[in-house]
């Protein structure tokens, strides 16, 4: 180690920053003395929310009183009843208290009470019951004890039970039943043996039993019927026998009958009937002869019979009606007359005729009336006249002289009809939302004459409304979610660091998605450049810094998707070229720098999607090669710089896809290795660099997808280990480059999908840690470096989806915490260093929902940053970078959107720029430690020439462009302000390796925090007296 030559100790680092100080430099990072946690940006788009919506669904009624399901932003979704007046309209209980909900559904009347699924504060979704108050709603079973849920679905009532489906969490899903009491939930059987579920759907009441089906792992998906014991649950009949499938459904009661659709595999999906025995099931009719199906579905029981839709080859999909005998099963009419369909839908009574859709030519989908006789089968009106369709649906009946529908016409839009079954009597009943706009009334509940629905008149967003069938009588019932006063979002995305500013794209709601940069601050966070002028959106993205510019694309109408670019201000933000003329687009994409150059992929539409470069301005925008000759595309991707060149994969049409370098020149640009010699590809990916090696993972005939490495020649090309040794393959991904090795997740067909790490030889490459033992996966996802460490997800199959650290060891590999506590997961992700010492990420938990958490790669310094948005709603952070020494990301305010937010993590370090050398293959970088107030910052060097003395620069400030010194070198840049203060901290002679490490105290004093500061190392070669430079160091000082 090299020490500094301390002529004046602690005053080198400290006297510039207060002389600059006490000059009025501006060294602190914005709000950083008031700002303690996470805090708000700017509330860029101020628009007013619309009006929120309550969305009310699920209506059941028991007398006079109807329950729903409707979110507010104080309760969440919670259980409200109503007896149609705005007073009577109350929550009923706020399950889960406060603004998250408990979302009950599957709504069921047994008896004087309801039964449904909810989200409990802390048992996960279970099975509830409600008298309709407060202390009379609780939890009737926890079905799958803890937090975990059984989610229960599907509920029917059968006699005085509700059978229903749940999972405990032992049987798989299977079938309940319950007589609302918690000693009387219980599961009827296990159908489908095991842990695995039966796959039960279509319940139907039948009397005091059920018909459903189901799939017992032996005899296919069949008919099952249950009277709620075990002994009276039995599979109805294998109508496809063995193993295949009938696949029944339609399951529709005819008197003590019940008619459904099934496949036996000999006649196609046709219609069956049974009477609860295998010997009374049976195919009722082959309506399409032979092995093809005539597919019977929209079931409806209408008086003594069933009206279906059916398809032959002669009439097409149209009307058929069935008494459940073979001559009572016959065509009521061709309404589109020959081969093609109506396809008739919704057949709902009214009186003593039924009403449906059914579409013709001239019609379109219209409006139907039969009383079940060809000739009583007609047009009831057309709606929408002409051949356009109204499209009817949501058929409910008031009366039996009275029924509501909804249809869209070409004025008013999908809004509430009323018809009497004449054509006079159909008509518009109101225009909830007035005008052309629809209000999509659904979710029909008929009470006593009337019908409850949702709407949204556009005023006060979906709620719910009630109508006798007038118009007078159609009404909005309450506002349940009234508008809290909150604005819209912006919904940031693509923060980029530009040396200190950070660039995005966001939406004000009145320019649409444009480019925007931030310093932090609300003063300083503005859009830079309207590119799409008017409120559409030029919708930037690809940010990426190359030398002193910001490349990106963007859409505008005149030129297509191009490539732009920004010094940081609106004069400098431009489009670089048309390389598509016109107003089609080159789509430029994989944006990669290579020193003060972007190279890229795009299409001129004459070349194919082929290899481009620029340096920012029109003339030096240009194809570096055709690889694919001519109008095909070789679609370079996967970019990654690698001794100072591009490594990337390329299709040139006869080699397949394979990799590649560039230099940024057509000669210079050409094919590493064939790794899968002829047409064939062997689809290079996942492309990593770690010091003298670039891995990825590839294809070969014979070995399969394996681990492979490149020194960058061909012969330096070759396989690390055949994980999965033969053909099969192992697919090495996420290959991270961490503490000198590299870390992927592959499956050595043993183990699952594990955690391994190489160091570039076969015996160094190894399964790190079986972490869910034996043959499953852990499902991995990995996070990134921290401290020569890696961070990671995975799934132990104990407790869940948790942040997890390894050194590349099985026994330095463990659970880093189990934030979300039990079986549940975290599921972190976004991870970001900021320095030396902590790494962000974002996670869940059962308190505090989807927020911001820190850590140092130990348990106890893994922690919740703040809560952003209180309580178990998320604010849901992403897009974390490091910028003017904080934290900017993205986060949801209750009040004002998905908005830029910043956080100050403390003392923080991020290196910025290049190195320029005299030599190709030297590289002098430069790192930091964190300059934590009172502590020591250490700075590291590596890769610089030996002999060489080296100069190290602080500076009182930090610049916000490169200040480029060609003079000194090509490519040279200063990253300290040498305009504002700086000084020489030290001198010294580079030793043999060259690399050092010089340690700088860092001043005891609080009124530091905040202060950011910028290191660079320049170094004089002798005795030719040339120069070489550092990246630079960008730091903030704090705790």
């Amino acid at each position: 180690m090299v020490e500094p030559s301390f002529r004046r100790g602690i005053r080198e680092f400290y006297v510039p920053l207060l002389s600059a100080l006490s000059l009025g430099v501006a060294l602190f990072l914005p709000g950083t003395a008031s700002s303690q946690g996470p805090a708000l940006i700017k509330d860029i788009n101020t628009k007013p929310l619309p009006n929120p919506s309550s969305s009310p669904r699920n209506f059941v009624n028991i007398g006079p009183l109807t329950y729903f399901s409707a979110f507010t932003s104080t309760t969440g979704t919670e259980l409200f009843r109503t007896i149609g007046t705005p007073a009577s309209t109350t929550l009923v209980k706020d399950i889960r208290s406060g603004s998250s909900s408990s979302s009950p559904s599957s709504l069921v009347v047994l008896g004087t009470k309801i039964l449904f699924s909810a989200f409990g504060p802390t048992k996960g979704r279970e099975l509830w019951i409600s008298d309709g108050t407060s202390a009379g709603t609780t939890l009737l079973k926890d079905i799958r004890p803890g937090a975990n849920s059984s989610s229960p679905f599907g509920m029917v009532v059968a006699g005085t039970k509700v059978f229903f489906i749940a999972n405990d969490g032992i049987n798989g899903a299977e079938l309940w039943v319950t007589d609302g009491t918690t000693a009387g939930t219980k599961l009827v059987k296990d159908i489908r043996a095991g842990a695995s579920s039966s796959s039960i759907f279509g319940l139907t009441a039948v009397g005091s039993k059920v018909i459903f089906r189901a799939n017992d792992g032996t005899n296919g998906t069949e008919p099952w019927v249950s009277d709620g014991t075990a002994a009276g649950t039995t599979l109805l009949k294998d109508v496809r026998s063995g193993p295949f499938s009938s696949f029944p459904f339609n399951f529709t009661t005819l008197g003590s009958k019940v008619v459904f659709s099934a496949n036996d595999g000999t006649n196609g999906t046709e219609l069956w009937i049974t009477d609860g025995t295998a010997v009374g099931t049976s195919l009722l009719k082959n309506i399409q002869a032979g092995s093809g199906s005539s597919s019977p579905s929209s079931f409806s029981r209408i008086g003594s019979k069933i009206y279906f839709s059916a398809f032959d080859s002669t009439n097409g999909r149209e009307l058929w009606v069935t008494d459940g005998t073979i001559s009572g099963t016959k065509l009521v009419k061709d309404i589109r007359s020959g081969s093609g369909s109506s396809s008739p839908f919704g057949m709902t009574a009214l009186g003593s005729k039924f009403v449906f859709r059914a579409f013709t030519s001239t019609a379109g989908s219209e409006l139907w009336i039969s009383d079940g006789t060809a000739a009583g089968t007609t047009l009831l009106k057309d709606i929408r006249s002409g051949s356009s369709s109204s499209s009817p649906r949501n058929f409910t009946a008031l009366s039996a002289s009275k029924m509501v529908f909804t249809a869209s016409d070409s004025t008013t839009g999908t809004e509430l009809y009323v018809t009497d079954g004449t054509a006079a009597g159909t008509s518009l009943l109101k225009d909830i939302r007035a005008g052309s706009f629809s209000s999509f009334p659904f979710g029909f509940h008929a009470v006593f004459g009337k019908a409850y629905f949702s709407a949204n008149d556009s005023v006060v967003g979906s709620e719910p409304w009630i109508t006798d069938g007038t118009s007078s009588g159609t009404k909005l019932v309450k506002d349940l979610n009234g508008n809290a006063g909150g604005t819209s979002s912006s919904f940031p995305f693509g923060f980029t660091d530009k040396f200190n500013r950070s660039l995005f794209s966001a939406n004000d709601g009145v320019s649409g998605t444009e480019l925007y940069i931030t310093d932090g601050s609300a003063a300083g966070t503005k859009m830079l450049k309207d590119i799409r002028t008017g409120s559409l959106s030029s919708s930037p993205s690809n940010f990426v810094l190359a030398g002193n510019k910001m490349f990106f694309r963007a859409f505008d109408t005149t030129n297509g998707t191009e490539l732009w670019v920004s010094d940081g201000t609106p004069a400098g933000t431009k489009l670089v070229k048309d390389i598509r003329p016109g107003s089609l687009s080159s789509f430029p994409s994989f944006l990669t720098p290579m020193g003060d150059k972007v190279l890229f992929r795009a299409s001129d539409g004459t070349k194919g999607s082929e290899l481009w470069i620029s340096d920012g301005t029109a003339a030096g925008t240009v194809l570096v090669k055709d690889i694919r000759s001519g109008v095909f595309s070789s679609f370079p991707s996967n970019f990654v710089s690698f001794k100072g060149m591009l490594f990337f994969t390329a299709n040139d049409g006869l080699k397949g896809t394979e990799l590649w370098k560039t230099d940024g020149t057509a000669t210079g640009t050409t094919m590493v290795a064939d790794i899968n010699p002829g047409s064939s590809s062997s689809s290079p990916s996942n492309l990593t660099a770690n010091g003298n090696k670039l891995f990825f993972r590839a294809f070969k005939s014979g070995a399969g997808t394996e681990l492979w490495a490149t020194d960058g020649t061909g012969t330096g090309t070759a396989q690390v280990k055949d994980i999965r040794p033969g053909s099969l393959s192992s697919f090495p991904s996420s290959l991270t480059a961490s503490g000198g090795k590299v870390f992927f997740v592959a499956n050595d067909g043993t183990n699952g999908s594990e955690l391994w790490v190489s160091d570039g030889t076969s015996t160094g490459t190894k399964m790190v840690k079986d972490i869910r033992a034996g043959s499953f996966s852990s499902s991995i996802t990995i996070l990134g470096d921290l401290n020569g460490k890696l961070l990671f997800r995975a799934n132990d199959g104990t407790k869940g989806t948790e942040p997890w650290i390894s050194d590349g060891t099985s026994a330095g590999t463990t659970l880093l915490k189990d934030i979300y506590s039990g079986s549940s997961s975290s599921f972190p992700f976004n991870f970001l260093t900021t320095g030396s010492r902590f790494g962000f990420f974002v996670a869940r938990d059962a308190t505090t929902g989807t927020e911001l958490w820190k850590t140092d790669g130990t348990t106890a310094g893994t922690s919740l940053v703040a809560d952003i948005r209180p309580g178990t709603n998320s604010s849901t952070p992403s897009g974390l970078v490091l910028s003017n020494g904080m934290l900017i990301f993205r986060a949801t305010d209750p009040v004002k959107g998905t908005e830029p937010f910043k956080f100050f993590p403390g003392a923080n370090t991020k290196m910025v720029g290049h190195p320029c050398s005299t030599s190709a293959t030297r590289r002098p970088h430069l790192m930091g430690t964190d300059p934590v107030i009172g502590g020591t910052m250490k700075l590291r060097g590596a890769g610089a020439k030996p002999g060489a003395v080296g100069v190290q620069l602080l500076g009182a400030g930090v610049n916000l462009n490169a200040i480029p010194l060609t003079a000194l070198g090509a490519g040279c840049n200063s990253y300290i302000n040498l305009l504002s203060f700086w000084m020489p901290l030290s001198t010294f002679g580079v030793p043999a390796s060259g690399n050092w490490t010089q340690n700088y105290p860092v001043p005891n004093d609080a009124t530091l925090k905040g202060v950011r500061v910028a290191f660079q190392t320049w170094y004089i070669i002798l005795p030719a007296l040339q120069w070489e430079m550092s990246n630079g160091v960008f730091s903030a000082l704090g705790n």
